[in-house]
């Protein structure tokens, strides 16, 4: 972790709040957008935030598509790329994310945790993302005020929901407070790790 990102972090545009956007929406949808004029449509279309998957592995767009689609809009954006490491954090902040995505089967319970916190710290909104009950049961334990729920389940998803505080704020391709739009960011993470 160098110091030029740490003081770019700190420099960084100030945070977009998720939750509260999330919460202020009648039925809100978050869409998945590559590029600063898709962003500009989902907003004008009534999207309280947006979300942008990048990552090598994933073959999509870097840090300048996430920061273009940040300086395209005035809502939270969600950085949807697994993170491992603090240095990632500093990484997404620094590039201005409000908001990034813990994959929980892709990390020990203490990384979780470890990560959590530290994403609090730097202000953003953590996103578990979780695809069976044992890590919603987790993503409860931990607190987590936005949980991406990724089954192919509905009962079990259901059965999921069903363990998080009423505070928590789900995520879902369906059947969930906000609806997530695109890509399913820990599917495809889980699978490629198989």
């Amino acid at each position: 972790m160098t110091r030029s990102c740490h003081g770019a972090a700190r420099l960084a545009a100030p945070v977009r709040d998720l939750l509260n956007a999330c919460r202020a929406t009648f039925a809100p949808v978050v869409c998945e957008v590559r590029q600063p004029d898709q962003a500009v449509r989902a907003v004008a279309r009534g999207c309280p935030a947006v979300s942008v998957v990048t990552g090598k592995r994933w073959q999509t767009g870097g840090r300048e598509e996430f920061t273009a689609v940040r300086a395209s809009v005035e809502v939270p954006v969600l950085l949807r790329e697994p993170v491992f490491r603090e240095d990632q954090l500093w990484e997404a902040r620094a590039c201005g994310a409000d908001a990034i995505s813990l994959v929980q089967p892709a990390l020990t319970p203490e990384r979780l945790a470890e990560l959590y916190g530290r994403t609090l710290r730097l202000n953003m909104t953590p996103l578990v993302e979780v695809r069976d009950v044992p890590g919603a049961q987790l993503a409860a334990e931990l607190g987590a005020e936005a949980v991406c729920l990724d089954f192919a389940d509905p009962a079990a998803q259901a059965r999921a929901a069903a363990l998080l505080p009423p505070t928590t704020v789900t995520l879902a391709e369906a059947g969930a407070e906000v609806i997530l739009l695109g890509g399913s960011l820990i599917g495809d993470f889980v699978r490629s790790a198989s």
